[in-house]
């Protein structure tokens, strides 16, 4: 007797730059099944279903795209939100706040009625500023906070380890920097927790005095300068970010499908771990089929500790800006 399996289904509101990468790395990673395209720009949403569908024939996993509305997003089991205005060069991600409210708005109007009432899936929160984003979707929506999930430090956090790979002369590998995270915003006040660097089992500080020369010592504070400004730097040359974030959110998605565990760097609402509460901000999380399974709490300096909290007050700071221009 055959049995029927549910397909995964995957939504994304906002199909530019980001949320096109978005889908076309979930299609081509075979992540979902079903991928849905909504854009206040129906031609858009149309036009990035057919660009990706186009593509189906050569890749290894059967996957099928549709243009749709918001109001059709009921039955995914992950609907990712990218919709909202790039920064312009002279921005911070904090200063589109105005504008992306807008949008929000517009947004959780139409969730609210078409959609939240059967959603049992997880909202994967992008748009910028992304951290103040997930906390207001997450309470006009009344979603679990489990089932909220900010991209956040995640991105941040794989450019810190390529650039880390970078200043180590290449001797060790990106992907075995794991352990070295931004914590906190998504955005300029986001801080490296340098204390739990680690490569293997050993803290970069104790690789660094017992063998300088294949692991060389650098300025740390340049380095999670240069962190920061990756992104205006790929903004500036191209426009938008599209190919790291489109992985990274991808990568978030597969690991909840999948029921990986897997611990990345997310931002997720904080109620009382590392001292903060009523806050989206990135922490190492494991997620799984549930979501945001567990919130692991680092030991940090006091220095790392304060970093941490001016970076949430930042965030909490313009959810406030958020709230009183749109109030719930």
């Amino acid at each position: 007797m055959s049995q029927v399996v549910k397909p995964r289904r995957v939504g994304i509101i906002g199909n530019g730059h980001v949320g096109s990468h978005v889908g076309y790395s979930i299609a081509i990673q075979g992540i979902a099944d079903e991928i849905y395209f909504a854009d206040v720009n129906e031609a858009m949403a149309r036009a990035q279903a057919l660009d990706i569908q186009d593509a189906v024939t050569y890749m290894p996993h059967r996957v099928t795209i549709v243009p749709c509305a918001v109001a059709d997003l009921a039955g995914c089991d992950a609907i990712v939100l990218s919709a909202g205005p790039l920064p312009q060069p002279n921005e911070s991600r904090l200063d589109t706040l105005p504008r992306t409210m807008e949008v929000m708005a517009d947004i959780v109007s139409r969730l609210k009625e078409h959609v939240m009432p059967t959603f049992t899936g997880v909202l994967v929160c992008i748009s910028n500023p992304a951290d103040v984003v997930a906390a207001y979707m997450q309470r006009a929506l009344n979603l679990p906070p489990k089932r909220v999930i900010c991209t956040g430090t995640c991105l941040d956090s794989a450019r810190l380890q390529a650039l880390l790979a970078r200043e180590l002369k290449h001797n060790v590998s990106p992907a075995s920097m794991q352990s070295a995270v931004m914590l906190g915003e998504h955005g300029d006040s986001c801080i490296v927790a340098w204390s739990n660097v680690r490569v293997g089992s050993k803290s970069l500080d104790q690789l660094q005095r017992e063998n300088p020369e294949r692991y060389p010592s650098f300025d740390r504070a340049a380095l999670q300068e240069e962190v920061h400004r990756r992104g205006y730097h790929v903004l500036c040359g191209k426009g938008s970010t599209e190919f790291g974030i489109g992985t990274t959110a991808a990568t978030i998605i597969k690991s909840i499908f999948h029921n990986e565990q897997r611990v990345l760097p997310c931002s997720v609402l904080l109620n009382g771990e590392y001292g903060e509460r009523e806050v989206f901000a990135s922490v190492p999380v494991v997620l799984g089929a549930a979501g945001v399974e567990d919130i692991i709490e680092l030991d940090l300096t006091e220095e790392e500790r304060a970093g941490f909290h001016h970076s949430c007050d930042i965030i909490r700071a313009f959810l406030q800006k958020a709230l009183q221009a749109h109030p719930l």
